[in-house]
């Protein structure tokens, strides 16, 4: 059975917050190791969507 759009931007929805989960532990786990106070650089990606406002 096909999903419906609502659960395939759902599954997108879900993919993207555990991506970014992702990401904020890895900058979590940097700046816990002082890595980032050595002259590291923190690189920020804006979040960005092609998904239909409603």
């Amino acid at each position: 059975m096909p999903a419906t759009a609502e659960e395939e931007h759902f599954g997108k929805l879900a993919a993207l917050l555990a991506q970014e989960v992702g990401f904020a532990r890895t900058l979590s786990n940097a700046t816990k190791n002082g890595t980032l106070g050595d002259g590291g650089q923190v690189i920020h990606r804006p979040l960005v969507t092609n998904w239909p406002m409603s």
